[in-house]
């Protein structure tokens, strides 16, 4: 019984924004009793083969040992990077983490803990990943990443007062790894929007304005995360004087078709978030991306670019600054 499928956007045929982070990512495979098996990957992250299983649910162990918590991971990446945060959130033998890097995270990892170890996994077709944690019996963590990204990487994890007292680095500042060249100088840019129309800071419609600049890729997974709180936002305090600006980084294959951008627009109501106002999103420009561990490499996530305050309006009934 064969079965093809393609996840995201393929070179041809568009496909649903809700996907749609993927760069032409494919999944080709064949029914073999209760296997399925055959490749999936795209450009980004390769080509791999796989053999996938039906799951079972099983029950989790009734108790765990406790990692709730910060941690600090210890890695040198390619971003100049010594150090990740790891955050986890433990409920009994369940447990929800995600790493922390000056680019993005990991998205969120889930799982349980069995037979002396957590088995963590994410999947989205840009970052997927599992993670296995096995607590020390000097209160330290063996954390072994597996994906296209991190091809059995084994790290420690350390808590960060532990990590200090040993003079380990701590994880980078992320407002301190992307910068603007002199902070005393606006933000300046100008680019065409997908209808041609150029889109500028020096625009009437932003003038006495608090206008945020959201460096953005319809390719970053972090970016598909962020979209919705943005898109709120935008909805929530627009009538305040707000307004928000995506510039955004596509390959080539989207700057001769951007299907998966118009997809990502119209899935997060990003170009209309009401009728009576748009939040904008600037042209499509081509970037290299360096992958610095467990994930591809993100556009910095907002850069903020302050107008004098807007006059006082009335407040929207659902801002919370309107309760009393």
């Amino acid at each position: 019984m064969p079965l093809q499928i393609s996840a995201g956007v393929g070179k041809d045929s568009p496909v649903d924004g809700a996907t749609g982070v993927s760069r032409a990512t494919h999944l080709n495979a064949t029914v073999e009793g209760e296997v399925i098996k055959g490749t999936y990957g795209n450009s980004l992250i390769g080509v791999h083969d796989i053999e996938l299983r039906r799951h079972r649910a099983t029950a989790p162990a009734s108790s765990a040992p406790d990692i709730n918590g910060l941690w600090t991971l210890p890695f040198e990446s390619p971003k100049g990077e010594h150090a990740w945060r790891f955050i986890v959130r433990q409920h009994r033998s369940e447990v929800s983490a995600a790493i922390l890097r000056v680019d993005g995270d990991t998205g969120v990892l889930t799982g349980v803990f069995k037979d002396g170890s957590f088995v963590l996994s994410h999947f989205d077709d840009g970052r997927p990943l599992q993670v296995t944690i096995v607590p020390r019996a000097d209160g330290e963590l063996d954390v072994t990443l597996r994906g296209p990204h991190a091809p059995n990487q084994i790290l420690t994890a350390i808590r960060p007062s532990e990590a200090r007292a040993k003079g380990l680095p701590s994880p980078s500042v992320f407002a301190g790894h992307t910068t603007m060249k002199n902070p005393g100088e606006p933000l300046r840019f100008s680019f065409p929007d997908l209808s041609g129309n150029l889109v500028s800071n020096t625009d009437p419609r932003f003038k006495d304005k608090v206008l945020v600049v959201n460096i953005t890729g319809s390719w970053c997974p972090n970016c598909h995360d962020e979209a919705p709180f943005l898109a709120e936002m935008h909805r929530r305090y627009h009538p305040l004087g707000l307004e928000i600006v995506a510039i955004d980084f596509e390959d080539e294959e989207q700057l001769r078709n951007p299907t998966r951008l118009r997809a990502f627009i119209q899935h997060y109501g990003i170009a209309r978030v009401e009728r009576r106002c748009s939040m904008p999103v600037a042209a499509t420009i081509h970037t290299t991306r360096v992958s610095p561990g467990p994930g591809p490499g993100y556009p910095r996530r907002a850069v903020a670019a302050n107008a004098e305050p807007p006059a006082r309006r009335a407040l929207p009934k659902d801002s919370p600054s309107s309760a009393k």
